[in-house]
């Protein structure tokens, strides 16, 4: 008699039972695609101490990524590494003339990226590598002859920490131009480190 009990709550129960768990598996696939969904895109904020920028972009295969960064403000502990004379500057660590390294010094206003990301899947580090174009300001000499030099050029980003919060420095080098009164071209180095907050 029990065994016949069992059976019949077993037809009754069975196609119910199974019924949920397909939907379960359902909403566990959908979860996952939107998890994945998710990770395919990437989004977030640099901070260079008063430059702030944001970047976007997506996953264009396993650990590399695709994107732009848009950012305004001075870099507050920029620093030129290498220059010609027109834009070295006191700290410059390099530089081919100093004669006028105590009245040079670039302000930067807006900058515009387009890059790479390598971010492995241990989420300790990422790598950017890019092209970049600044517009900037001499803050102290020359106004009448420095107006917005522009700088042209590539730049490495690497920075390291744990999943959302990371500690790096950009590296720029290429060319920075002014027009005016004379056409100047000197190629430059420059650093800034950043700290970065990743949303996705």
């Amino acid at each position: 008699m029990k065994l016949m009990v069992s059976l019949l709550v077993f037809l009754l129960m069975g196609p119910a039972l199974l019924a949920q768990k397909e939907l379960r598996d359902k909403e566990s696939v959908g979860v996952k695609q939107v998890e994945l969904r998710k990770s395919d895109r990437l989004s977030g904020i640099d901070f260079h101490v008063l430059g702030t920028s944001y970047f976007f972009g997506r996953r264009l295969r396993q650990d590399i990524f695709i994107g732009g960064e848009i950012g305004l403000l001075p870099d507050a502990f920029y620093r030129v590494l290498y220059a010609g004379k027109n834009f070295t500057e006191e700290n410059t660590t390099w530089s081919s003339d100093r004669s006028q390294a105590d009245q040079n010094e670039l302000a930067q206003r807006f900058w515009i990226h387009f890059f790479l990301r390598w971010k492995p899947e241990t989420d300790r580090m990422e790598m950017d590598a890019g092209i970049r174009w600044s517009l900037y300001k001499n803050k102290i000499a020359f106004q009448d002859s420095f107006g917005s030099p522009l700088f042209w050029g590539l730049y490495a980003k690497p920075a390291f920490g744990y999943k959302e919060f990371k500690v790096g420095v950009r590296i720029d080098f290429g060319i920075m131009t002014q027009n005016e009164p004379k056409s100047i071209r000197e190629f430059v180095v420059m650093g800034s480190p950043f700290l970065r907050f990743n949303f996705k």
